[in-house]
C-alpha cells in the first residue's frame, strides 16, 4: 500500500512488481531482484542489504545477545550516513568530518539527550527537555 498520497482517501494500492529470487548454493545467500531495480540480499546470519535504484543502501544486522533491537545502517548519495540502534529510541549520523552526532530521546518524557563524538575523542553531551540546541565549531 501507498500512503501519504496527495488528495487520498486512504492507502492506495501498489502496483504488482515482479520479483526474481535466487540462492547461492555455496553461501546460502538468498538474492531477490525486483522489477523495480531494487535488490535485496540477506546472509544466512540474518544480515540484509537493501539497494535501490537511486544508489540508497540500506544494510540491517540482526540483534546481539544484549541489543534491544537491530541495527541499521543508511547510505543516500550526497548525505551523511545514518546508523539506529541496537537501542530503537537511538539514532546516529556520521557528518563529513568524521564526528557522529547521536540523538538519543528520553524514557517516559524524561529530558532527551544529544552526544556529539569528534575523531580526536573529544564528546559534547547536552541533556534537555524541548527546545532548541545549536552548536557552531570553527576550525578542528
Amino acid at each position: 500500500q501507498i500512503r501519504g498520497a496527495p488528495n487520498a482517501k486512504g492507502p492506495l494500492r501498489a502496483p504488482p512488481v515482479s520479483i526474481d529470487k535466487r540462492v547461492q548454493p555455496e553461501t546460502g545467500e538468498v538474492m531477490v531482484s525486483r522489477g523495480d531495480f531494487v535488490l535485496t540480499v540477506t546472509r544466512r546470519d540474518g544480515t540484509e542489504l537493501v539497494m535501490h535504484r537511486d544508489g540508497t543502501e540500506m544494510v540491517s544486522y540482526q540483534a546481539g545477545a544484549d541489543d534491544v533491537g537491530p541495527r541499521r545502517n543508511i547510505k543516500i548519495t550526497g548525505m551523511a550516513p545514518i546508523e539506529t540502534g541496537p537501542n530503537a529510541r537511538q539514532t546516529g549520523v556520521t557528518m563529513q568530518d568524521g564526528s557522529t552526532l547521536c540523538l538519543i530521546p528520553g524514557l517516559g518524557g524524561g529530558p532527551g539527550m544529544i552526544e556529539i563524538r569528534r575523531r580526536d575523542g573529544s564528546v559534547l553531551q547536552v541533556s534537555m527537555q524541548g527546545g532548541k540546541v545549536v552548536l557552531i565549531a570553527q576550525g578542528q
